[in-house]
């Protein structure tokens, strides 16, 4: 939001001023500029300019995981972006560190990127948020995909199987045909029937 054109107390003819005329003078504390002002804008419209927005830095790892904040123009109408938008800025507000949890070495680690990558998910991302200690898949095609870390690490076959079923019930195909064995059969009734 742009500031609007203010004046000073030389510009303003004496007639305009208030209390008779549209233009209000702000207090010193708000630089004491004339301000137009009208039924459409507020009583005192220096306060909503008082201060510009301080750009928010964002913690390290938290852009890896969860991207940058949502742009309106990305987003077909305005509930799906302030839904984004909601969900961004709860996941800022709860966000703890990025970064494997202590219990995990960096072998297993290197395991686990090299097991999800192979199965199309892309290298985990692990983070510590609302939820405890969380992985999230951000190269993955389910927008949003996480898993508990321990379960993840743990129980990775049962974390890919839930992602593939994530996958048909948003109408994508697995790459190449390739189904995990742990997928239940009917998920792709479409392949199923062949």
């Amino acid at each position: 939001m742009t500031k609007p054109k203010t004046f000073t107390d030389d510009q303003i003819p004496a007639h305009w001023k208030a209390p008779y005329g549209p233009y209000r003078q702000a207090p010193p504390m708000y630089g004491g500029e004339w301000w137009f002002v009208n039924p459409f804008t507020s009583a005192e419209p220096w306060k909503r300019f008082a201060h510009e927005p301080i750009p928010v830095t964002l913690p390290d790892g938290f852009v890896d995981i969860f991207g940058e904040e949502p742009q309106f123009a990305d987003f077909p109408d305005s509930r799906a972006w302030t839904t984004a938008r909601n969900h961004w800025e709860q996941n800022l507000k709860q966000f703890k560190g990025a970064g494997r949890p202590l219990w995990l070495s960096v072998e297993q680690v290197a395991e686990l990127d090299a097991l999800y990558t192979s199965w199309g998910m892309g290298k985990p991302r692990f983070y510590g948020g609302r939820y405890g200690e969380m992985v999230r898949w951000p190269d993955s095609q389910v927008q949003d995909f996480e898993d508990g870390a321990y379960s993840a690490a743990n129980y990775p076959h049962h974390t890919i199987a839930r992602y593939q079923i994530d996958l048909a019930q948003n109408g994508v195909q697995v790459e190449d045909g390739k189904r995990h064995p742990f997928v239940p059969p009917g998920v792709w009734p479409a392949e199923d029937a062949e």
